[in-house]
């Protein structure tokens, strides 16, 4: 079951499901409205008899139905929630509260609450404080992520990371081995998550995790500088970096034009997430290919469908009977398969428009240490001499130069600062543009060369280990591999380094980090203490609408973490890598963060 599902049935089920009655009003506040919007539609949560979904914030009108508050443990929430438990003449909002919190409630706060502990009915966390916007994705949703814990003025924020983790494991049952990238911040956010774990395992005496115990392997940012900044070429991640900050992109919701029958032009938009199975299905593919594949699959669609055939000759009245109950469902898709055909066609026109090709062949070919997609290892000369050559073109936008430069820094090493200083003035580079390139120094990449070194998460490249991070792809733009797939592979195949991912604790003596390739059959599960929760079922062939169809996994769940922000690329990749392993794998951070929001956050970040 996926992460995505095992929240559905724990707010639809274990909260909403757990309060009885005819009508129930159910409230949030502005932290848990996004963690509930992300996993449940409206009509979800209607279908389980609640009559009106409220914003805790907002002036209401009293009804005499009880309340499922889904709150944040934080002083506002808190503040407001007693105001309506104690209103003047004594006459209360609803008829009773049902207070389900997003983490654990301090004791401060919950004596609060006592004033008002007549009226309170159910008192419960529900460990739910992430957002899980795909069917094996999470996030917290943070702001500025990057800068506050990677900057020059730090902000604290680890003690509410390893909080916000905790949640996770515990909506997937799980107390996993803890590994971690041997960086500066990954190690601090391990041990806090591990002792969070170890005091919730101790204190809460029926907490009984699945037997095959996952691995929670922690990175940062530091880990791959290279996957924020490249041009991704997969339908997903080609969205949020060439339509964000245009107006055409706005969060999940895409902006286009479109024509009526009678040519009037009319503004539309579209929401692209879990409840579009066209974009689950084409996300993760190359954008040539999606632009091929929509379109014969949208032609396939026409020819075999009832109400396209209803309006050709020769249909009999079953048949039109057939294809006028089939209308709605028939005018969706066409809205759909529509949709994409624009987004695709829309991606192309920019590709072509950025001359997005040839500046993303030196990309790859800076990200693959060097070697080009024939395979030939090109010299430091020869790279400069691309990378010169879109510094002083006209045609590259300025923030495809600081990409590139960015990259190049990274790539090499570092630079002398002659050489710096020389693509500096040709590329034209402002303040912002200088802020962002020394930022690099706060992600653990050199920017001034003195002399070659070797470190796995950067400076100067190793070419086996970069090979390792190229693939045999069919379009030479797309090589590179991120290092969260390398880092997930060898981890599985139990070849990841103790060195530079060790452990919280001593690994269990029984090997329980890998699992044995040959035997497919489940470990055995104790019979003892209290039943599972009911999101809780077996990993393999469930089926469902959120990408969870008819996976069958060998071994224990692999979770994965960076501080400092995922970036879509790294999502496909982690995926690629389940499928290829047979491997649960489900990837997560403090942020989704994009090439747009990377840049900005290490211009912030360094001025």
């Amino acid at each position: 079951m996926s992460l995505r599902r095992c929240v559905r049935q724990r707010l639809l089920e274990d909260m909403i499901g757990s309060v009885h009655g005819d009508w129930k009003i159910l409230i949030v506040d502005k932290w848990t409205m996004p963690i509930l919007s992300a996993a449940c539609r409206n009509h979800d949560v209607m279908d389980k008899r609640v009559t009106l979904i409220e914003d805790l914030s907002k002036k209401r009108q009293p009804l005499p139905y009880p309340a499922i508050y889904f709150l944040a443990p934080h002083e506002e929430s808190i503040s407001l929630f007693l105001e309506d438990w104690t209103r003047e003449g004594g006459k209360t909002m609803y008829s009773e509260a049902h207070l389900f919190f997003a983490n654990r409630l301090d004791d401060i706060l919950e004596k609060q609450l006592s004033v008002v502990g007549t009226y309170i009915k159910t008192f419960s966390d529900i460990n739910l404080d992430f957002l899980c916007p795909e069917y094996q994705v999470f996030h917290f949703d943070f702001r500025n992520d990057l800068r506050e814990m990677f900057g020059p003025s730090k902000i604290d924020k680890l003690g509410n990371v390893a909080s916000q983790l905790l949640t996770v494991c515990l909506t997937l049952n799980e107390y996993p081995i803890v590994r971690y990238q041997n960086s500066e911040i990954a190690p601090i956010l391990a041990q806090k998550v591990q002792e969070k774990l170890d005091t919730y395992k101790r204190t809460v005496k029926n907490f009984e995790p699945t037997d095959q115990r996952a691995t929670l392997l922690i990175l940062d940012r530091t880990v791959d500088v290279m996957a924020p900044l490249l041009h991704e070429f997969t339908y997903q991640a080609m969205v949020y970096d060439l339509c964000e900050g245009t107006g055409r992109l706005v969060g999940n919701r895409y902006k286009y034009t479109a024509e009526t029958s009678s040519g009037k032009p009319v503004d539309k938009e579209a929401i692209l997430d879990e409840n579009d199975p066209l974009w689950c299905e084409y996300r993760h593919g190359h954008i040539a290919d999606v632009s091929k594949e929509v379109s014969t699959n949208f032609n396939n669609f026409l020819s075999s469908n009832k109400v396209s055939q209803a309006k050709g000759k020769g249909m009999d009245t079953k048949g039109l009977a057939e294809a006028v109950r089939a209308m709605p469902q028939y005018q969706d898709k066409i809205s759909k398969f529509s949709l994409h055909i624009r987004v695709s066609d829309d991606l192309m026109n920019l590709y072509r428009e950025q001359n997005l090709h040839h500046i993303a062949l030196t990309e790859q070919n800076l990200a693959c240490g060097g070697i080009d997609c024939e395979g030939k290892e090109l010299s430091d000369k020869e790279l400069r001499k691309q990378v010169e050559q879109h510094l002083k073109s006209p045609h590259v936008s300025a923030q495809n130069k600081l990409r590139l430069f960015l990259m190049y820094i990274e790539s090499r090493g570092g630079l002398t600062e002659g050489a710096r200083n020389e693509l500096v003035q040709m590329a034209g580079f402002g303040p912002n543009d200088m802020a962002a390139i020394n930022s690099l120094a706060y992600l653990d990449v050199t920017i001034e060369k003195k002399k070659q070194k070797f470190s796995f998460f950067g400076g100067k490249k190793d070419k086996k280990k970069d090979k390792k991070n190229m693939k045999q792809e069919a379009y030479e733009v797309s090589r590179y591999i991120p290092t969260v797939h390398s880092v997930i592979e060898s981890h599985v195949q139990n070849k990841l380094s103790p060195g530079e991912f060790p452990f919280t604790a001593e690994p269990p003596s029984s090997n329980a980090t890998s699992s044995s390739s040959g035997s497919s059959a489940p470990a055995p599960r104790s019979l003892r203490g209290p039943p599972r929760p009911k999101w809780m079922s077996s990993r393999g062939g469930s089926s469902s609408s959120d990408g969870d169809s008819e996976r069958h996994f060998d071994g224990p769940r692999v979770i994965v973490f960076i501080a400092g922000g995922v970036t879509l690329s790294e999502v496909r990749a982690a995926q690629e890598a389940a499928k290829e392993l047979k491997r649960e794998v489900i990837i997560g951070s403090t942020s989704i963060t994009t090439p747009h929001t990377f840049v900005s956050d290490m211009i912030e970040m360094g001025r």
